[in-house]
């Protein structure tokens, strides 16, 4: 063996710091074969100068939220390491594919024999994304919180939703049960993957939130248009500015308006005019406070407009009936309640605004009957989707879905009573097999619950979006959902002591080792990602914005458009 050259290269670990490494590639004198040392490789990957241990410990600060700022704070204060900014990205997207690959061909066995304890899993799938970027799906067992697979696609389709699915099956088996929200590509791609003895549940919320939208939309998005065409609130909002913001000093103060609301007979005659301006005031304020009875929720489950126009109707009906007592107005000076009374009135004289808002009303009466049924109103003014509506093991259903349409028909008769009632018919007739019986057997024949809801993926994506905008400050996600390495979800199963104990994981040694093992596989999934990741040939902006760019475009066509665009 003699030497045949020689590699020097700085390595970063934990361990021992940024050293520098010389390697020795020797070459065999009687065959010519190059012999490369590689005990190094069980610290370093290939194709890396940075260690196991660096790349955990990236991924596991991502997993507290911190951005690229902050880790590398943290490497400097706490491991005497200088990791460039721009390389932390690079190191978690790594950890992320190494980590996928060890839970896929390391864990999945660990995890198939956990559940065969457990009874069986209950397979929850949902995705996310934001406006114009790719769909972010994950698959969760519903009994011990596992995120068991993740993926990332184009579009929410039917061909990927299946490969998902088949995935998932074929690496822990049958579910007891699935269950998803109401998208038509995913109840086909479990059609098509999932033993059809299997129970399929829908989402009870997702159901309740496309009847309500059936019902009301109609009439709901009609007073919005009413109400936007009359400017009310713009309009409701400068008589604010005038009084409030402008002129301050000459309202009420704080003590003295709540002095006077408790004992109205006491105020000063030189207070009168900020008195009117100060009770003026608090009445629009209130009017523009109807938000608070929205209890968080989003339409059709709150209807902001019409909580808006009761609002209105309400300070109407009252000062219509107080100028009715005081018929002689030009003996009080009350022009700023005149001029909110004469806008109102404009609005309110108004017959098809009359026959939206009822119809509007009967068709939520029915909403709020559905409501009850399905036991999801707001629980101490918390929005339907937080509070726990899950876990209800003794309830038996009072009525069956039959029974409940029937009382319907019977307590109410008008005409959009029963246009409402027969979209829940339909609506039941369509998914009554996904609605009920909730109460399953596993495989040790014990009784197990199936979540009425889907906000095991709900709350799992809520989190995961509100964990990212901490870490990047910005509300809008679009860039960094459309950026977010596919197998992130899986990095939360770390944080599931469960999942610790299954794959035997708990400290940085053990996950090292793992990463180790799947070395390879994790260089093939990073082959995978970029070839996803990559765009379309992209044209330099130097040649975009020459002068004659659009005249050589057209040049080319007029000459190849024959060969180009020719059929046959």
């Amino acid at each position: 063996m003699r030497k045949q050259w020689t590699v020097r290269t700085h390595p970063v670990s934990l361990i021992i710091g940024k050293p520098e490494l010389v390697i020795h590639i020797k070459k065999c004198t009687e065959c010519s074969l190059s012999i490369y040392p590689h005990e190094y490789r069980k610290f370093i990957p290939e194709f890396s100068c940075y260690s196991y241990d660096i790349i955990v410990t990236v991924g596991l600060l991502r997993l507290k939220n911190m951005n690229d700022s902050e880790i590398v704070e943290e490497f400097r204060n706490k491991y005497f390491l200088e990791i460039p900014k721009s390389t932390v990205s690079s190191l978690a997207n790594r950890f992320y594919d190494y980590l996928a690959a060890s839970h896929y061909i390391l864990s999945t066995d660990k995890i198939k024999d956990h559940f065969i304890k457990q009874g069986g899993y209950i397979l929850h799938i949902d995705g996310t994304c934001e406006a114009g970027t790719d769909m972010l799906f994950a698959i969760k067992d519903g009994i011990s919180g596992i995120v068991l697979a993740a993926s990332k696609m184009k579009t929410e389709n039917k061909k990927d939703l299946t490969s998902l699915l088949t995935e998932c099956i074929k690496l822990y088996g049958e579910p007891l049960a699935v269950v998803s929200d109401m998208s038509v590509n995913i109840l086909n791609s479990v059609k098509d993957t999932v033993n059809s003895n299997i129970s399929h549940f829908i989402c009870q919320f997702h159901l309740l939130e496309n009847i309500g939208e059936r019902i009301f939309s109609k009439e709901y998005f009609a007073l919005g248009k009413m109400l936007r065409a009359a400017g009310l609130k713009s309009q409701f909002q400068s008589l604010r500015c005038d009084l409030g913001t402008k002129n301050s000093d000459r309202l009420l103060s704080r003590e003295e308006f709540l002095e006077f609301l408790k004992k109205p007979g006491r105020i000063k005659k030189s207070k009168n005019t900020q008195t009117r301006r100060s009770l003026a005031l608090s009445i629009l304020k209130w009017i523009n406070d109807y938000s608070s009875n929205l209890n968080g929720e989003y339409f059709p489950f709150s209807r902001p407009h019409y909580e808006f126009y009761k609002r209105c109707e309400t300070v109407y009906n009252m000062l219509k009936n107080l100028f009715l007592k005081k018929k002689n107005k030009k003996k009080y000076n009350c022009s700023t309640l005149e001029t909110i009374f004469r806008k109102l009135e404009t609005f309110f004289n108004n017959e098809h605004l009359n026959n939206c808002v009822n119809k509007l009303e009967s068709s939520a009466q029915i909403f709020n009957e559905l409501r009850d049924y399905f036991r999801m109103q707001s629980v101490q003014g918390k929005p339907t989707s937080r509070h726990n509506i899950n876990i209800d093991k003794n309830f038996e259903e009072k009525l069956s879905l039959d029974e409940f349409i029937s009382m319907l028909n019977k307590k109410y008769t008008s005409a959009q009573h029963c246009t409402a009632i027969n979209i829940i018919s339909q609506y039941f007739v369509k998914y009554r097999n996904n609605l009920t019986e909730h109460w399953i057997m596993n495989s040790k024949n014990e009784k197990v619950y199936v979540y009425r809801t889907n906000n095991v993926m709900e709350h799992f994506f809520a989190c995961f979006k509100q964990n990212l905008r901490k870490r990047v400050g910005c509300a809008n996600l679009k860039r960094h959902i459309h950026l977010m390495h596919r197998d992130a979800p899986l990095a939360y199963n770390l944080l599931n002591e469960k999942y610790l104990e299954i794959i035997g994981g708990k400290n940085l040694s053990n996950i090292c080792d793992m990463f180790l093992k799947v070395n390879k596989q994790a260089g093939e999934r990073m082959k995978e990602r970029r070839e996803y990741t990559k765009s379309p040939a992209h044209i330099p902006f130097k040649i975009l914005r020459s002068q004659n760019f659009m005249n050589e475009i057209f040049e080319i066509l007029i000459i190849k458009f024959d060969s180009l665009f020719k059929t046959g």
